[in-house]
């Protein structure tokens, strides 16, 4: 008896959230290329484990277009990673905003010669650099910069976010400033309906087409459902003017007559809560290879406040009569599709009954099995499920553990958990061992740490856990021969490799000052300029695995 009343307190909360909210700025903000706009990517988007933050701006497929402050300010951060937005710059704006630019390839000469002074000053290329206010004022349609495909970008545009500067939340761009031409309403495609009673990993989806019907959409085939609480989820895309590239929606509004049942808008995100996108789509689905199903009913565990505050239940209750909804999806200028629908009840259900440990969202979970034990904190999972291990006995050397394998592997977690694996062996190097975790091919290693338990380390998804030994240092190789003669604009570069692939730090000096190398791959590499004075040096790389197996190199060679 105690659901409807957290339902209740759930659903009050939200809405008390939602209204606290930063309000939106509707100042027009200068398109930031000198081209015609044009959308890659749309705020909110579906990404594996978050939101799309920001607008992806074609930038025509080139690279080094002007890039302008779409309003006054100053440069508050620069952001340089090899990874993620690569290289960023932050510029923040009289009225509260910020406004980023991600994946650029230069930025002003005078910024460039700051930043480089910084890194060498701080002995990093990597740098999260934040900027007096002021030294670097702009103005509105100011070059800043010019486009590039730096970090973990895919083909050459530009990120484009507006963030609250108190809070850092992103903002919706289209609906806070940046115009872009866009007549075209919304697609849906598909609705899904789920079983609430159930966990949305230990389920099927009921997936039904939809055609377009005079102004509306509606259903292929009638929907009778079996079950009595239904949640409901939808497949839809967007895009604009000129562009046929598809984009995400912006909001969805589930309604009967005129009673707004629920829904979800994408139009403020906080990066501490981007990976909750895990539990606003239908995640299993998407794992198996299917699309990005978004939910419109809140998820029974979630943090990020884009569903509306309604007071009604997170389920559409089926009866034995046609029961009919819309549900109204918009894009940012508010070009609409409406969805016609019908359901009832018709036939049962046969129950399934689940093996292993019941995990419990919304609660710590432990779980413990032979040489392994897993804990949990509250905010892990977005729904239960049913968890066991399978183990594998230990084949190599370098292993010193069984191999456990989590069933289901593909539930998501949404914050970091504790593993904790034990080992039979004797003679174990402490100091060396990691935990290697494998899903789908893919390794992730981490140095263990005893904890009283056994050897430990966080993760933050499920997968294969094995403890394993690295006794083996890193390989190092320069692209020039000992005593090579070098001068401005030569490249050096430094090839790394480890047996685990898990390159923990790199750092290169030349006759014991540090010298800037840039990460690019598995090498390292330094273009000869002012910093490196004519003469003779001694060039010597260090680089150090997960483990703390480290490699000293050397490399004698002259400066013409």
């Amino acid at each position: 008896m105690r659901k409807p009343f957290f339902f209740f307190i759930s659903s009050l909360l939200a809405a008390l959230i939602t209204t606290a909210q930063p309000t939106q700025r509707s100042s027009d903000l200068m398109y930031p290329l000198l081209i015609k706009p044009k959308l890659n990517a749309s705020f909110g988007e579906m990404r594996p484990n978050h939101f799309h933050m920001g607008l992806d701006l074609s930038t025509e497929a080139k690279e080094n277009l002007p890039v302008q402050a779409p309003a006054d300010g100053y440069i508050a951060r620069i952001k340089i990673e090899s990874g993620g937005f690569g290289r960023a710059i932050y510029i923040n704006h009289p009225n509260g905003t910020t406004t980023v630019y991600a994946h650029m390839n230069r930025f002003l000469p005078a910024v460039e010669t700051y930043l480089e002074k910084k890194q060498y000053e701080q002995e990093s290329w990597k740098i999260d650099l934040s900027v007096p206010a002021g030294l670097f004022r702009v103005k509105r349609g100011q070059i800043i910069g010019y486009s590039g495909n730096t970090g973990s970008s895919e083909g050459p545009h530009l990120h484009f976010e507006l963030r609250d500067t108190k809070t850092e939340h992103c903002l919706n761009p289209l609906t806070n400033g940046i115009s872009v031409e866009d007549h075209v309403s919304p697609e849906p495609k598909q609705l899904a309906f789920y079983d609430y009673d159930k966990s949305i990993y230990e389920q099927v989806p009921m997936l039904i087409a939809l055609i377009k019907k005079g102004d509306s959409y509606v259903p292929a085939s009638p929907i009778d459902l079996p079950f009595e609480k239904v949640a409901v989820g939808i497949l839809a895309s967007d895009r604009s003017d000129g562009s046929y590239n598809p984009n995400g929606i912006y909001r969805a509004l589930l309604k009967q007559g005129e009673q707004k049942l629920a829904g979800f808008t994408l139009e403020n995100i906080s990066y501490d809560f981007t990976r909750n996108i895990n539990g606003h789509i239908d995640y299993v689905h998407r794992y198996k290879g299917g699309n990005y199903i978004q939910l419109l009913h809140r998820p029974k565990f979630f943090q990020e406040d884009i569903y509306a505050g309604f007071a009604g239940k997170s389920f559409l209750l089926n009866t034995n009569n046609i029961e009919r909804y819309e549900i109204h999806i918009a894009d940012a200028h508010q070009n609409t599709s409406v969805i016609a629908f019908s359901i009832r009840k018709s036939g049962s259900q046969v129950k399934k009954i689940w093996s292993g440990q019941p995990i419990v969202y919304s609660q710590k979970n432990t779980y413990q099995v032979d040489g392994i034990k897993f804990d949990f904190s509250p905010d892990a999972f977005y729904d239960g499920f049913h968890m066991q291990v399978l183990t594998i006995a230990s084949n190599d050397f370098e292993e010193k553990s069984k191999s456990y394998q989590v069933q289901p592997d593909y539930i998501p977690v949404n914050s970091s958990f504790r593993v904790s694996i034990q080992s039979s062996q004797s003679n174990l190097d402490t100091s060396k061992l990691l935990i290697r975790k494998t899903i789908k091919h893919k390794i992730e290693i981490k140095k263990a740490v005893y904890d009283g338990f056994g050897f430990s380390a966080m993760f933050r998804e499920l997968g294969a856990f094995q403890l394993i030994e690295d006794r083996e240092s890193p390989l190092v190789q320069f692209n020039l021969q000992k005593g090579a003669l070098v001068k401005s604009g030569t490249l050096i570069s430094i090839a790394v490799s480890d047996n685990n692939k898990s390159i923990k730090s790199f750092e290169a000096r030349c006759n014991g000052k540090w010298l800037m190398f840039k990460p690019t791959g598995t090498r390292y590499q330094y273009q000869v300029d002012d910093h490196l004075p004519i003469g003779e040096h001694l060039l010597t790389a260090v680089v150090v695995d997960e483990a703390g197996n480290k490699t000293f190199a050397q490399l004698p060679f002259k400066r013409l």
